[in-house]
């Protein structure tokens, strides 16, 4: 070899000794980047970890914090409310790494689509039906103490970045809490009926690339019966502004006339916004032709829009739902849990179960229905990012006048058992006056409400139903007195209209005739209301009945009206005295007078009055009325009865005195 060679060689391996250098120098360079990367990412996964423990304990506080003042609240309220405070919590990351795919196979054109897409008048209310049902079921009440799992904190705290984190979010936040009141709905009878559903029902849901399935299956079931659609959308792409605009309400949108772009005139931000709102209800409408389901919604995680196709598949009706506007309320008004997304989704999904099966002539009328040609995905692009941010043209605000924006079945305050209790009572005289007839008594502190002149009776005990009615719970209009009978248990009521403020005695279905026979009392001692027994308006009996949590989740339908006797004796007054003990007596002798015996003449069935100093008798449902029999000479019976009255007043004074002398 000659010298030029071993030098050429000699220069090629110094080279590859270099480039090996620079390429071992190059890979610990990147070994070391790739460290520092994966360093600054643990680093950032723990930074986010920490502010996502951070924001679920300030989450937590502040459930706390609003439950702290309401520690009454039935535990289904509880339930909903949190959900709706996590589901409030809703945090967009545009910035982030999207989660999208597969856009152009969910958004392919040629949808069959509807003629018309129309307003659900009759949602409101059809919904609302399906939650008072839920409201006034007792299987919750022992249920919720404890039902919000850990999982769904941490999901309403991490960012959404597209359909995928959505749906994640959403099935922990609103279907998960949907299929929980599912399934314990079935285990109370009286929901089973009313829902349509069996005792171990749940709901499945199967994800697609145009949303996901839900189905209802039972373990009988081969597989599970799909009932309606979720189309979810990120809020990035479909805007709160877009959806309220197109989507006012009101107006009918004709599909031939939106999808012809060369038709729209005028505002063009409008008419934009109906077109993508038809195009998104298309997309989805056309996913529950497929499957041949009646019933599907759209979730963009701020807004929701509810679908119904009727008899006549060209229909399709909607209602728009935005639960983080609707649901709270400005100033001091209590929260409007039924808009919430569970309540509604809830509500929704049973109607979707009630709905009849698509026929053979539904699905022959969705064969001939026409398509659009082009598709969501397109449309949505065609509005400038800077358009798609606007605000609607008329700001979402539940009317106010409707309904079922003003009174919710879910109460959420416990200060709403506080109001009433403020309020005096009537006295005997105005509420005497008011059932037999008679002047008003100047001297009732409540006479300012009564008006010039008392209302009639009648008119008096259908008001009072009336307002029982509409506020299905215990709420401040029937404040609890924490006192029960054998039979019965005490409210305070007040009629918001006229300002009469009494005492009812509430029972459930199984004891009405033992209440009705106590009016029936009443009614035969008449004379002696106001003086020795309190007074009997009457009695109300529900249509629907009111269950309370200081009863223990009791069940009330009928309520007997009286007038306000005091505190039992015992209670009211220290100390017995003589004085006391014959007004007592007297009261009782008035019953016997009028041939009545009580059967219970106790202690605890005298009430004192501190605002008169009167003694009354109460708790007639065992008294007797002594009338002549047919058989027996009317001497012997007045005999026979004299000595059981005798009897009865002795046993009672024996009971006073007993007390007097401990």
């Amino acid at each position: 070899m000659s010298g030029d060679d071993e030098l050429r060689r000699l220069l090629r391996a110094t080279e590859a000794y270099a480039e090996a250098v620079e390429a071992q120098a190059l890979e610990e360079r990147r070994q070391r980047e790739a460290l520092e990367a994966r360093v600054l990412e643990e680093r950032r996964q723990r930074e986010a970890a920490q502010q996502c423990t951070i924001e679920v304990r300030r989450l937590r506080e502040a459930v706390q914090e609003r439950f702290c003042a309401a520690e009454e609240l039935p535990r289904l309220t509880q339930y909903i409310l949190t959900c709706h405070l996590l589901d409030n919590e809703l945090k967009l990351d545009y910035n982030g790494p999207s989660t999208d795919s597969q856009t152009q196979a969910r958004y392919a054109a040629g949808q069959v689509c509807p003629k018309q897409i129309v307003p659900w008048k009759d949602f409101p209310n059809e919904t609302l039906a399906v939650l008072d049902e839920l409201s006034l079921s007792s299987i919750f009440h022992e249920f919720f103490s404890a039902m919000v799992p850990d999982e769904m904190w941490w999901q309403s705290v991490t960012p959404v970045r597209g359909e995928s984190d959505l749906i994640d979010r959403q099935e922990v936040l609103v279907t998960d809490a949907v299929n929980t009141l599912l399934k314990k709905s079935g285990q109370d009878p009286v929901l089973r009926e009313a829902f349509g559903i069996a005792a171990d029902a749940k709901l499945s849901f199967d994800d697609f690339l145009d949303g996901q399935w839900c189905g209802y299956e039972t373990p009988d079931m081969d597989s599970p019966n799909p009932i309606l659609h979720v189309m979810y959308e990120a809020p990035h792409r479909l805007t709160p502004g877009q959806l309220e605009t197109g989507l006012d309400g009101e107006n009918v949108i004709e599909l031939s006339h939106v999808m012809d772009k060369s038709c729209q005139t005028g505002d063009v931000f409008l008419s934009e916004s109906r077109r993508i709102a038809a195009a998104v209800i298309t997309q989805l409408y056309a996913a529950m032709i497929q499957k041949g389901v009646r019933f599907g919604y759209l979730d963009t995680g701020e807004v929701k829009v509810f679908l119904r196709i009727g008899h006549d598949p060209s229909r399709v009706e909607y209602f728009l739902a935005i639960p983080s506007r609707d649901v709270e309320v400005e100033g001091d008004a209590e929260p409007r849990l039924h808009l919430t997304s569970v309540a509604q989704v809830f509500a929704f999904t049973i109607l979707a179960l009630q709905s009849p099966d698509t026929d053979e002539a539904w699905v022959h009328a969705s064969l001939a229905l026409g398509t659009w040609d082009v598709a969501c995905d397109v449309v949505l692009a065609e509005m400038p990012e800077m358009d798609r941010q606007k605000p609607c043209h008329k700001a979402h605000e539940p009317k106010k006048e409707n309904e079922f924006y003003r009174h919710s079945p879910f109460p959420t305050r416990a200060k709403d058992f506080q109001s009433t209790d403020d309020h005096p009572y009537c006295t005997h005289e105005c509420l005497r006056g008011l059932t037999f007839g008679g002047s008003l008594d100047e001297k009732c502190p409540n006479a300012k409400d009564h008006g010039t002149e008392h209302i009639g009776r009648e008119e008096f005990l259908r008001l009072i139903g009336k307002q029982l009615e509409a506020y299905p719970r215990i709420s401040g209009e029937c404040y609890p007195l924490n006192s029960s009978g054998s039979v019965g248990s005490l409210f305070k009521i007040r009629l918001l209209s006229h300002g009469y403020t009494l005492v009812a005695k509430a029972v459930n279905r199984y004891d009405q005739d033992t209440m009705y026979y106590e009016e029936k009392m009443y009614n035969i001692l008449r004379d002696l209301q106001g003086d020795y027994i309190p007074v009997c308006p009457g009695h109300v009996v529900l249509s629907r009945g009111m269950y309370c949590s200081h009863y223990e989740w009791s069940y009330f339908l009928h309520f007997l009206l009286l007038s306000y006797g005091g505190r039992p004796v015992l209670h009211a007054l220290p100390k017995v005295e003589e004085a006391i003990t014959n007004q007592i007596l007297t009261a009782l002798g008035q019953l016997h007078k009028y041939r009545v015996l009580h059967h219970d003449a106790e202690p605890r069935n005298i009430l004192y009055d501190e605002r008169t100093g009167k003694c009354m008798v109460v708790d007639l449902e065992r008294s007797e009325s002594c009338t002549e029999t047919e058989t027996q000479s009317h001497d012997l019976v007045s005999k026979r009865d004299d000595v059981h009255f005798a009897a009865e007043a002795k046993s009672l004074l024996a009971s006073l005195t007993s007390v007097k002398a401990c």
